[in-house]
């Protein structure tokens, strides 16, 4: 198990949350990213491994790891909002 699934487990466990398959999949395909991403990106790339998810799984999911702190979210200038795993989780 990776340090990013330990946080996952660990927050959940300490804020009352189930533990979730696809919540976990989210996290460690945006993780796999450099840079910022945004959802529709994420949610096309998880489809290869996971082709029932949907949009909102990842919506909801991206909002949790914005809550636990395990994500950072940015504004393009476009008005699109990117995601990243917060990387010092990662290392």
């Amino acid at each position: 198990m990776c340090r990013l699934t330990d946080k996952i487990i660990a927050y959940s466990q300490q804020n009352g949350y189930r533990y979730a398959a696809k919540r976990v999949a989210v996290a460690l395909t945006l993780s796999q990213f450099k840079s910022y991403t945004d959802a529709d990106v994420l949610w096309l790339s998880l489809r290869v491994n996971y082709p029932r998810i949907s949009k909102a799984t990842v919506y909801i999911s991206l909002r949790w790891l914005l809550t636990a702190g395990l994500a950072q979210r940015k504004l393009r200038q476009d008005r699109v909002c990117t995601y990243r795993i917060v990387r010092t989780i990662v290392n």
